[in-house]
């Protein structure tokens, strides 16, 4: 049985800026992959600042949650600035027989 990944992207934007919304999974590798970004253009005195969150969950076959990392970083002018990095994993449910 062939296995396809989902993808999905969605971009919003404005005139200050945009926002861009990424999700995969990988039914192989029980791995989601789900990625935001805030882009604020460059203004006259201003560098362009970038903000993204990223969330990588691995699911088990009965597709409860086995750990997620979430990462949140700022970039300004293209330096990061700050970087922050958070890991959970999570127990089994026990199952009924």
């Amino acid at each position: 049985m062939l296995f396809k990944k989902r993808r999905t992207r969605t971009v919003t934007k404005s005139d200050f800026g945009k926002n861009v919304e990424i999700s995969r999974y990988n039914p192989i590798t029980k791995k989601g992959v789900y990625k935001e970004k805030d882009v604020t253009y460059r203004a006259d005195g201003s560098p362009r600042e970038k903000y993204v969150e990223k969330q990588v969950v691995k699911r088990d076959k009965d597709w409860n949650w086995k750990s997620e990392k979430s990462k949140y970083s700022l970039y300004i002018g293209g330096k990061k600035q700050k970087s922050e990095t958070s890991f959970n994993t999570y127990k089994p449910k026990n199952k009924k027989r």
